[in-house]
């Protein structure tokens, strides 16, 4: 398991700056200005938000229901439970924001 993190982490940082190069390389050729990017993002993400909004109570419920789970079973130590718990707070959302999904 600690190779599977190992090479997991490798391929993250190898994949950055390729990432950092795509967008570098996107604002080079189409430069939008700031004022044309919010617009496209705004409009993008606020066309599927009916899609992915219906579950977001169920995720956050979800999350509640694995730390019992685990509490009860025995396969976690508390400390690793309260931190599935604590995922319960998380704001989801489009682009992560914050509204309660409930």
């Amino acid at each position: 398991m600690r190779w599977a993190y190992a090479l997991f982490l490798a391929g993250n940082i190898a994949l950055f700056p390729g990432v950092i190069h795509l967008a570098q390389q996107i604002c080079r050729r189409r430069p939008y200005g700031v004022q044309r990017a919010a617009s496209l993002v705004r409009d993008v993400y606020t066309t599927t938000e009916w899609v992915v909004a219906p579950l977001n109570g169920a995720i956050l419920i979800g999350w509640i229901v694995l730390a019992v789970g685990a509490f009860l079973a025995k396969v976690m130590p508390v400390s690793r439970c309260l931190g599935l718990l604590a995922m319960a707070a998380l704001m989801i959302g489009i682009l992560k924001g914050t509204r309660m999904g409930l």
